[in-house]
């Protein structure tokens, strides 16, 4: 694995010089090699023939950054922290690529998983199920627990509302790990669409037929960008290009179970499309109240002590910020920290992970890193003094963001 980019992140390492440290703190414990083994064949096992990437119009995961991939400081040993990256719907791990260098600088062991449907084609996406997301969601956590003796959760748009689901399944389980923090990008906690409820509670028939006359598109700047070389551009236009309903309806589900109220109900009848269009359906229900996520899931991060650092984007028309600003009122103190770009700003869903996309750049995305540092930088201090050690910290430059100054009505 080549060395982690350089984002020009001196100020950040000045606000956070213990985490920041040249080298990462390990575990005096062995990770677990089997299951390491594993991942690294199933990364092999995706990786396309040399033909195949000859051809015309080769797979996307000819890029090798498409691709799952694993960052490990010192083999076989495990870090006293690790990370699973979890990427959005339609997308690939190369989107958490530069987020994953970062965490890896910090002394994380970084794992990265594709889930299934995704860094082909958006055909792949016609018959997935949500089911196949969360297992590969909690075989990444297993990978991430074999390498790290605390774990820690990043979810990109449909990567965090699988977060929240792990986080669940997790402390529901018998044998729970010991999660650290959850780092939420622009996450899924409801999507923008109003009609997505609608359209996603139709009969199988129903929802192909609505398929075939209303593709599930996107307006990402990107899509039409012919000149942007490698697998940002080729990745994002088979993406963007038309994205598959079904696989929009398995976010929904996800959303739903994550949510306060539950599973809504599926419309058991034929109501004639594709003569509906996506108006009328629209207007079918008015969706004008928020989604909260299931007080259960909250109280999962709050008794057990989990952080919590979210970053997302008022002008984002993909996702409700509204539902993620109202997540966030949830949490308070230094293990919680909340960042929202401001709607003049202009930051896209999808760009809210990178600085080198048509909406973000290098200044914007020194939010994100500055607040990050502040976050591990006030968490790496509290453990410290929980153990009465001494901890000298730079000095921390400001923030830029609306990090510290939400009124929480989704404006500063």
């Amino acid at each position: 694995m080549k060395n982690p980019i350089n984002l020009r992140r001196g100020a950040t390492c000045l606000a956070a010089a213990l985490v920041c440290a040249a080298a990462p703190i390990f575990a005096d414990q062995a990770f677990d090699a089997q299951t390491v083994s594993a991942f690294q064949a199933q990364i092999a096992a995706l990786a396309p023939s040399p033909s195949a990437c000859a051809a015309k119009s080769p797979t996307h995961l000819c890029y090798g950054e498409n691709l799952p991939f694993l960052m490990i400081h010192q083999p076989g040993q495990k870090a006293a922290r690790s990370i699973l990256m979890i990427h959005g719907l339609g997308d690939s791990p190369y989107s958490m690529k530069t987020l994953a260098d970062i965490f890896y600088s910090y002394g994380y062991n970084v794992v990265a998983i594709l889930l299934p449907g995704h860094g082909r084609a958006a055909k792949d996406l016609l018959h997935v199920k949500l089911s196949q997301w969360q297992k590969a969601a909690a075989e990444g956590l297993q990978v991430a627990a074999a390498i790290g003796r605390r774990v820690s959760i990043a979810g990109f748009s449909t990567g965090g509302a699988l977060t929240l689901n792990l986080v669940r399944r997790n402390y529901a389980g018998a044998h729970p790990l010991d999660l650290q923090d959850l780092f939420l990008f622009s996450p899924a906690i409801q999507i923008h669409d109003r009609k997505a409820p609608v359209v996603c509670s139709l009969s199988p028939l129903d929802l192909a037929a609505f398929e075939a006359v209303h593709p599930w598109a996107s307006t990402a700047p990107w899509a039409k960008d012919a000149d942007k070389p490698g697998p940002y551009r080729d990745y994002y236009q088979g993406r963007y290009a038309r994205l598959a309903l079904n696989g929009v309806c398995q976010l929904e589900t996800q959303i739903e179970e994550n949510s306060a109220q539950g599973r809504l109900p599926r419309l058991p009848v034929t109501i004639g499309l594709p003569d509906i269009t996506p108006a009328l359906i629209g207007s079918l229900i008015d969706y004008k109240s928020v989604v909260r996520v299931s007080p259960r899931i909250i109280a999962d991060i709050k008794d057990h002590g989990v952080g919590v650092f979210t970053v997302e984007s008022d002008s984002d028309t993909t996702v409700n910020p509204q539902a993620v600003v109202q997540f966030m009122q949830n949490f308070s103190g230094p293990r919680a920290r909340f960042i929202l770009y401001p709607e003049q700003d202009g930051i896209a869903h999808a760009d809210v992970t990178r600085p080198d996309t048509p909406t973000n750049n290098a200044a914007h995305f020194a939010q994100l890193t500055d607040g990050l540092a502040q976050f591990l930088s006030a968490e790496t201090a509290a453990q410290a003094a929980a153990f009465n050690r001494p901890v000298r910290l730079g000095k921390s430059p400001s923030l830029h963001s609306l990090a510290l100054s939400l009124s929480f009505d989704g404006r500063p």
